[in-house]
C-alpha cells in the first residue's frame, strides 16, 4: 500500500523568509512542504505499473519541459520549466503489459521552478526525488506511458530496482542529500530546505533475488488474469 509522508515539494505552501536587508549579499530562506506517497511494497507496485521492463540505460538522450498548459495539456507550458530528462533505455524482457519497441524513452524529473524569489526572475532546483540513472547496469523499472509525450515516466517512488552481477535488488530509494540547496545568482544566496522526508522508511526490496522478483510478478499476473 502506499504511505505518504510530508515531503517538502510544492509552492503551495512556500515560505519564504527574508534574512539580510541589504540590495547587495542578502539571503532567503525557502521552505516548501508537501504529502509524498512512497510505494514500500512490492506486490503493490506491481499491481498499480501497467508496464513493467527489464533492461539497460544506454544514454543520454535530451530533455523537455515537464509542466503543462493547463488549457492544453498536450502543450508545455509557456511561463514554467520543469526539466525532465530523457533517457534511452533498452528492453531486454517484459515482465508486466505490452510493448512493441526495443527501445523506449524513460523521462525521470530533474528540476523544479520556484517562482519570483529573485525581482521579477525565477530560479530552479533539483527535484529532490532524481536519482541519476547508470548507464550499462540492469535496472527493472515500473512505468506508465506518459499521455502528453512520446515516453515512458513513473506512477509512483521508488520506482526502480538495480539488479547487481549476482541478481540481487537494490531498491532506488531517493537520496537525502538534496535535501538542502543553495542557489546563488547575481548578488542574492537562496538557501532551499526541504523538510519532512521520511527516516523511518522499511525498503523491503532490497535484498530479493531476480527470479523471486519474475516468480512474485508472474503469480500476481495470473491472479488478475482469474
Amino acid at each position: 500500500m502506499f504511505h505518504k509522508w510530508p515531503l517538502c515539494l510544492t509552492l503551495l505552501s512556500l515560505l519564504v523568509l527574508m534574512a539580510g536587508c541589504s540590495r547587495f549579499n542578502s539571503e532567503t530562506q525557502v521552505n516548501m512542504h508537501m504529502d509524498l506517497a512512497l510505494e514500500n511494497n512490492l506486490n503493490d507496485m506491481i499491481h498499480q505499473s501497467p508496464l513493467i521492463v527489464m533492461g539497460t540505460y544506454q544514454s543520454a538522450a535530451g530533455s523537455i519541459n515537464g509542466a503543462r498548459n493547463p488549457r492544453d495539456p498536450s502543450k508545455p507550458a509557456a511561463d514554467v520549466y520543469n526539466e525532465v530528462k530523457l533517457f534511452n533505455f533498452k528492453v531486454n524482457k517484459v515482465l508486466k503489459g505490452e510493448l512493441d519497441a526495443d527501445i523506449i524513452k524513460v523521462g525521470q524529473s530533474h528540476t523544479l521552478q520556484l517562482d519570483r524569489l529573485r525581482e521579477n526572475e525565477n530560479i530552479h532546483i533539483t527535484n529532490p526525488l532524481y536519482i541519476e540513472p547508470e548507464m550499462g547496469k540492469t535496472y527493472i523499472l515500473f512505468l506508465k506511458k506518459s499521455p502528453y509525450a512520446d515516453f515512458y515516466s513513473f506512477p509512483f517512488v521508488p520506482n526502480s530496482i538495480q539488479l547487481n552481477g549476482q541478481g540481487k535488488a537494490l531498491l532506488q530509494i531517493p537520496s537525502h542529500h538534496l535535501l538542502k540547496q543553495t542557489v546563488t545568482q547575481d548578488d542574492q544566496t537562496i538557501h532551499v530546505s526541504i523538510d519532512g522526508f521520511p527516516t523511518n522508511y522499511k525498503d523491503q526490496v532490497t535484498g530479493l533475488n531476480l527470479q523471486g522478483i519474475l516468480n512474485r510478478v508472474e503469480n500476481i499476473e495470473k491472479t488478475l488474469l482469474q
